[in-house]
């Protein structure tokens, strides 16, 4: 993949997979989302297809050109996987850990950021999913990840 000069590969960007019947077993962490704060950016990737972890296109592009430039050193960046209702819970809670540990695979080799910044990834499959799964618009944006940016102590938000 050819990404532009500008973007160079992250060296010290920490992530910490979920654990899930042995699938990523590189270390357990309970990610949580971020309390709501002023300073704390979200950013919504809902353009997966149904059933499908890979990072598309598209959601690349919203990484490199919105996402990355938020990404200071010693940000905490927690990467928060849904999907929607099809599929059984097992399923969807791995899916939605594929969708968010690939996501945060993508940004640890492109992120702009540099020492101190820590990246999280979990998967909630179905669980408090940020939109309704009564409708298919809402079963469509819930096979999303959701990318929390909080920056570092004394540094304001993007």
């Amino acid at each position: 993949m050819n990404m532009p000069s500008s973007i160079r590969p992250l060296s010290r960007l920490i992530i910490i997979p979920i654990a899930i019947a042995g699938f990523f077993l590189a270390g357990t962490l309970s990610a949580q989302v971020p309390a709501r704060r002023d300073d704390v950016s979200r950013y919504s990737l809902i353009l997966f297809d149904i059933d499908s972890p890979r990072l598309g296109t598209l959601n690349r592009r919203i990484l490199q050109e919105y996402v990355l430039p938020d990404i200071a050193p010693g940000s905490q960046v927690s990467v928060v996987g849904y999907s929607d209702i099809i599929g059984n819970d097992d399923h969807d809670l791995l899916l939605s850990t594929q969708r968010a540990f690939g996501v945060a695979r993508w940004m640890k080799e492109y992120a702009q950021a540099s020492d101190g910044t820590v990246l999280n990834s979990q998967g909630m499959g179905r669980a408090d999913a940020p939109y309704s799964n009564e409708y298919p618009e809402g079963r469509f944006y819930n096979r999303t990840v959701l990318v929390y940016v909080t920056p570092p102590p004394g540094q304001p938000g993007r």
